[in-house]
């Protein structure tokens, strides 16, 4: 399970690259494809959340909905069985529309599961956004999702853990340890145990939010905005 594990995060991060090559570099970005508002309504950068991005890649036929549910999965994720593929009936104007608006990846609220497993960069889409494609072989896009990160030692790279019960713990490595795959720019995965480990030959630290905009920043985000403080990670 492990491996296939990898796999599919391997498989994501080629959908962003192979979509990237065709829209001049840029990852999916729901505000600009979504102008007219014919899938969803709001201001444009608020269309950027994890559930938009994501399910366009779906919609496109780039993955199917199964490969977004984790095989290491404890949480309140699981496949979204029930993805429209044409026409579907939640957008604003169905015969237009570029995803399926009913995917989620909200994991929040125990009523209804999220349909992502994974973390991504934060795609703030603005000058200083990193949402494209570098091929950069030190950049992480993708990567298990992490427990919540509350500081990190610049000296010894250590990460502080807001919830040292966070279920993402078990997902890979024993339950008080992190380990998991982290996916980089240039489509290399690489398995790790610990955070220190993700991110020693990343330009940043990546699974803290740095008050710098630009922050290259990892999480499932269910909520979006021209500012990265506009965006809202979600952790279990």
């Amino acid at each position: 399970l492990k491996i296939k594990d990898g796999t599919q995060l391997r498989a994501i991060a080629q959908a962003l690259t192979h979509f990237a090559a065709s829209n001049n570099g840029s990852y999916p970005l729901p505000s600009l494809l979504d102008a007219n508002d014919a899938t969803v309504s709001g201001p444009p950068e608020s269309k950027n959340t994890t559930a938009n991005i994501m399910s366009i890649l779906v919609y496109d036929n780039a993955l199917t909905p199964e490969m977004y549910e984790s095989p290491m999965e404890l949480g309140n994720i699981c496949t979204y069985d029930d993805y429209i593929y044409d026409q579907p009936g939640t957008a604003n104007d169905p015969a237009n529309a570029l995803w399926d608006p009913a995917f989620r990846a909200d994991f929040t609220d125990l009523s209804q599961p999220g349909h992502f497993s994974y973390a991504h960069q934060r795609p703030t889409p603005n000058e200083n956004t990193r949402w494209f494609n570098t091929l950069n072989a030190n950049e992480i896009i993708l990567s298990t999702r992490t427990p919540k990160v509350s500081s990190v030692d610049p000296k010894t790279n250590k990460h502080e853990i807001a919830d040292p019960l966070s279920i993402t713990f078990g997902m890979h490595g024993p339950a008080r340890y992190w380990e998991g795959y982290v996916a980089f720019a240039d489509n290399h995965v690489e398995y790790v145990t610990s955070l220190a480990d993700a991110v020693q030959h990343a330009p940043d630290t990546s699974y803290i939010d740095d008050p710098a905009e630009g922050d290259r920043f990892l999480s499932i985000f269910i909520q979006s905005g021209h500012s990265d403080s506009d965006y809202q990670p979600i952790w279990d």
